[in-house]
């Protein structure tokens, strides 16, 4: 075995360490990335659009994203048993049909 043959073994048997044994656990893990590099990439992109475009300082943007971040933190649990108890077809369709929003003319 050559030293080619040698890193190439070491670096798949690495790779193969390093992901979930199931299907379905890799499909997860998968995911969560997605939704991690998403999640990140609106925050920036917010961020730079609240100072740039809208005109808020940094300070207002911090405060007005860590509202956002912990009311959703505290909404996530109980918006998520309602969605198991009422369904989340009827939720989707209620919010279509009829925003809670006075603006919003949908």
């Amino acid at each position: 075995m050559d030293v080619m043959d040698r890193a190439q073994t070491t670096s798949t048997s690495w790779w193969q360490r390093q992901l979930p044994p199931s299907p379905l656990a890799r499909s997860l893990s998968i995911q969560s990335i997605l939704f991690a590099i998403g999640e990140g990439t609106f925050i920036t992109g917010s961020a730079v659009f609240f100072t740039q475009i809208v005109g808020l300082s940094p300070a207002q943007v911090g405060i007005g994203l860590t509202v956002a971040g912990i009311v959703s933190f505290f909404f996530a649990v109980p918006a998520g048993k309602l969605a198991d108890r009422v369904g989340t077809k009827r939720i989707i369709t209620r919010k279509a049909a009829k925003p809670w929003t006075k603006g919003d003319t949908r």
